[in-house]
């Protein structure tokens, strides 16, 4: 999460949306921002409004909009490579300790997908990841979406939100596990939680492979 009110923005970052490093290059060309990589980087908007008050409508106000099934294949591959790599012999914060706790004594794409995404006493998500940190329970808040495939030309992302050039470093790549197959029962599933997001974007499922069908005969 990052804010100027020099250069009147603030950006809100949804989990896996390229939002530390985002949060970087702004902050490597002004030294007016605030921001928080810690305890407030997934600060939601309705928090947001809250902390600025008064200044919130004079701010542009913007995020990542990604499709869901990206963020959850993402999310899995960061959880599997922290597990891994032995993280749980850190400390850790107590909610992140309990996810991969939860990975380790039940391992697994679908389970990770019905668990930490679907069900309502792990995941956060209530209707997709827009919808959840960008909107007050689907009420809109004004933040503008920037899709994430756009990101490819940053200079021209910069340009459009009036934000000074800056340029966008490569932070937490998609580790080096394993890639996951999608069944029908996970697609469906995301589809479900996130489908505010779904009807909002019109983001496409994930094509089923050939691979994806076979586990389930």
């Amino acid at each position: 999460m990052i804010y100027d009110l020099h250069h009147r923005y603030v950006f809100i970052h949804i989990p896996r949306t390229a939002g530390v490093a985002i949060t970087r290059a702004l902050a490597s060309v002004s030294s007016h921002c605030f921001v928080d990589l810690t305890s407030g980087r997934h600060m939601k908007a309705v928090s947001l409004q809250q902390r600025l008050s008064d200044l919130w409508p004079e701010l542009r106000r913007w995020a990542i909009a990604r499709s869901p099934w990206d963020i959850v294949l993402s999310d899995y591959r960061l959880t599997l490579r922290d597990l891994q790599a032995g993280a749980l012999r850190s400390r850790l914060a107590p909610g992140w300790r309990g996810r991969l706790e939860r990975m380790r004594d039940e391992p697994g794409f679908e389970a990770f997908v019905h668990r930490e995404i679907c069900d309502p006493r792990y995941s956060r998500i209530r209707g997709g990841y827009w919808r959840t940190w960008c909107t007050d329970g689907g009420r809109n808040l004004g933040v503008e979406p920037i899709r994430y495939d756009a990101l490819k030309d940053w200079d021209a992302v910069t340009a459009s939100l009036g934000l000074p050039a800056c340029e966008l470093p490569q932070v937490n790549q998609t580790p080096d596990v394993e890639m996951p197959v999608w069944t029908p029962e996970a697609i469906e599933a995301v589809g479900q939680v996130c489908g505010d997001d779904v009807e909002r974007f019109g983001w496409q499922r994930p094509k089923i492979t050939q691979t994806a069908v076979s586990l389930q005969t």
